[in-house]
């Protein structure tokens, strides 16, 4: 998985799945940032699932609702 600065995400075999906005790297550790609720954490990069860009930004949103 090729994830990159400021690529969507959400967390694999979460409950709640919010969409969180990559804003950093420390090492295998990715710095998310919350997009709807203001929230910073610190995730493993296979724990993540990146949205596709190619698709339209509604449709992925919507996915993730």
């Amino acid at each position: 998985m090729n994830i990159k600065l400021g690529d969507f995400v959400v967390r694999k075999e979460e409950k709640n799945d919010l969409l969180f906005q990559v804003t950093g790297f420390d090492g295998d550790f990715a710095l998310l940032k919350g997009v709807r609720i203001p929230i910073i954490t610190v995730c493993s990069l296979n724990k993540l699932i990146k949205l596709n860009r190619k698709r339209e930004g509604l449709k992925a949103l919507r996915r993730v609702k």
